[in-house]
């Protein structure tokens, strides 16, 4: 094989606290070594430090069952001698690689024996129980009294030869708060079966008033669970940030821990053979997070909103990598080529080139072969390509609905998730979203991700033009007198009614009124966009010439009567128009009939008041008009 694991991860541990027992895990092995008869091994972790002398001694003779499930009998129950110890465990770390480590020892006891099955249609539970559990944050256990722990694995020969899966490392020893947590909990299959990985319940055992059972003291299943405490289950055994987990297919654990104290973790291994779960192997354990923070730590970022996933290559197969670690001298990298030989650096920070899509496991171990040595797992996925881009189809007009269209492209995914954001206030997650915009240009985004976690980014600008219609305000006119009006903002104009103009398909034509009145005409314009929007105008039509000043205005800027402007019919030409203060003071001028008085005098605003005026004008009779008045100037 050319991958090999290093035991180096700095993470979980077991009992500390000066009342706590002394079993802290466990978990079986089995081999097929000839037909019907097979070598299992136990192993049991335990407290070298805080267990009493004569419970770790008690551990080293200890009883077995195997159970046949399927008539309910014991096939075979004995009390076997230890057949190794391990004091300590290996930790992979010293202490000068942690700061503020706790005192910590784990032994291990290794038990083996050979077993013969009788009936191959059976299916068998191989059992060890030990009381008491060691007391734990996570689990209903008063100082360690009200827990047993029973570990077991199954054998079912009906499926053919087995032998069970082997877990790769020791269980790690400390895990330091608000530290990543990045464990290699997998397991290797003698047998190349495949594998799957969860979270599952410990097992309690039913005769506690026995310390350590005797061979007529086991019993069978079904095993009751342990209590959890509030909020914490098997799928959820610590608080964590983000949570603590297992991937179901490669069986590494992560997670943020951001609660100190002991926990029980159980790690279920599948073994699937055909389709079908043939074996289930346990692991059961302690995992302690204490105070402490690590003098060396091997840390690589993430470019996804995927946990543990360093990048998700969607456009090429070129990787560059990041290295964040802290505390390194030397780095090894091991891109996770599982075909190749080559696929590994020494640079701080290298690239690697990868030989097709999939998804890769990458470790880095910062300063390898040394004693403070840490490493870290991230995924790499490539999938070439994704591309994200997408269609519009509407008039680019206000308030028009547009349709948008995705049109993302991707050689292995399409996309199956998107978010939307039009520059505005409207946000949208489905496929092919419909929105209306007000005048203005933005930019929308679509953003679009498949379930390889490939994602892409496609900005175009809308540009929403306002439509605006100006003609001529309204106005008084004479009967028999030919009128131009003038309207502009658009391409092409329909008024309505017909009645009394030359063309109603232009935007200036002429009109000529028969007799007085009052008559109103509407205009509809659209623009090159066809965008379109109306406007109204008002004639009233009188038969002699008119000349009128309004008696009072308001020019406070509210839009209603702010200015002060002659209002005539049939007159062309304006002699004078002048407005006078009470002092005789000329203030304002003009020989322009469309020029306003904005309630001014040389840039200042005039003062509340009454002021006088005297207007002298030709009209199309041929006649001169003088008039003069006053008018109201109101704040």
């Amino acid at each position: 094989m050319k991958k090999f694991f290093l035991l180096v991860i700095m993470t979980v541990g077991f009992c500390i606290t000066s009342n706590a027992t002394h079993t802290v895990g466990g978990e079986f092995v089995y081999e097929n070594i000839a037909a019907n008869t097979y070598r299992v091994t136990f192993y049991l972790f335990r407290d070298c430090l805080n267990g009493s002398v004569d419970a770790l001694a008690d551990d080293k003779k200890s009883s077995f069952g195997v159970y046949n499930t399927t008539n309910g009998n014991w096939v075979d129950r004995k009390n076997i001698d230890n057949v190794a110890e391990i004091t300590p465990v290996p930790s992979s770390f010293v202490n000068d690689c942690i700061t503020n480590a706790p005192p910590i020892c784990l032994s291990l006891l290794k038990f083996q024996f050979i077993i013969v099955l009788p009936d191959t249609t059976s299916s068998y539970v191989i059992l060890y129980q030990r009381c008491c559990r060691n007391q734990a944050v996570n689990i209903q256990n008063n100082n360690g009294s009200s827990l047993g722990a029973t570990f077991f694995t199954s054998i079912n020969p009906s499926f053919g030869a087995n032998n069970s899966a082997v877990f790769k490392n020791y269980p790690p020893q400390i895990i330091c708060i608000n530290n990543n947590l990045y464990y290699d909990n997998s397991a290797l299959d003698p047998d190349g079966d495949s594998l799957s990985y969860e979270l599952c319940e410990a097992k309690d055992m039913k005769n506690k008033d026995v310390a350590n059972p005797g061979i007529g003291n086991l019993t069978p299943p079904p095993f009751p669970n342990i209590a959890y405490q509030f909020g914490f289950s098997s799928a959820n055994p610590m608080k964590g940030n983000p949570n603590i987990t297992i991937d179901p297919k490669t069986g590494f654990i992560t997670g943020k821990p951001t609660l100190t104290g002991r926990f029980v973790i159980t790690v279920c291994c599948n073994e699937w053979r055909n389709g079908v779960i043939i074996n289930t192997n346990r692991r059961d354990f302690q995992f302690e997070v204490t105070n402490c923070s690590k003098s060396v730590i091997a840390d690589m970022p993430s470019f996804t909103d995927e946990p543990y996933v360093y990048i998700a290559a969607c456009d090429t197969t070129f990787v560059q990598f990041k290295n964040n670690s802290k505390g390194g001298f030397a780095y090894h990298w091991d891109f996770g080529v599982t075909s190749s030989n080559a696929d590994t650096s020494n640079l701080f920070e290298p690239t690697f080139n990868y030989p097709d899509t999939g998804t890769y496991i990458v470790e880095l171990i910062v300063n390898p072969g040394s004693t403070c040595q840490d490493s870290i797992f991230r995924k790499v996925k490539v999938y070439p390509k994704f591309n994200a881009n997408y269609t519009y189809n509407g008039l680019l007009c206000p308030n028009e609905p547009i349709q948008f269209t995705d049109s993302t492209w991707g050689s292995l995914a399409i996309a199956n998730r998107w978010q939307w954001n039009y520059g505005d206030v409207g946000v949208d997650t489905i496929q092919n979203p419909v929105h209306a915009f007000q005048p203005g240009v933005y930019n929308v985004q679509m953003v679009a991700k498949n379930n390889f976690g490939c994602s892409d980014t496609s900005n175009q600008k809308i540009n929403i033009k306002p439509v605006v219609v100006r003609t001529t305000a309204d106005t008084i006119v004479m009967k028999n007198v030919n009128v131009n009006i003038f309207s502009s903002g658009a391409t092409s104009y329909i008024w309505n009614p017909t009645l009394y103009l030359n063309d109603p398909t232009i935007c200036c034509p002429v009109f000529n009124f028969p007799d007085t009145g009052r008559y109103t005409y509407t205009i509809k314009a659209t623009t090159k966009e066809g965008c379109t929007n109306t406007d109204t105008i008002n004639f009233i039509v009188v038969g002699s010439p008119v000349l009128l000043v309004p008696n009072a205005f308001s020019p406070n800027g509210d839009g209603i009567n702010d200015i002060l402007k002659i209002i005539q019919g049939g007159y062309g030409r304006l002699n004078y128009f002048r407005i006078f203060n009470r002092w005789g003071q000329q203030i304002f001028y003009s020989v322009n009939l469309n020029q306003m008085w904005d309630g001014t005098y040389l840039g200042k605003e005039c003062s509340q008041d009454t002021y006088y005026w005297t207007a002298s004008a030709y009209n199309i009779l041929g006649q001169t008009l003088q008039l003069q008045g006053d008018v109201i100037l109101m704040r």
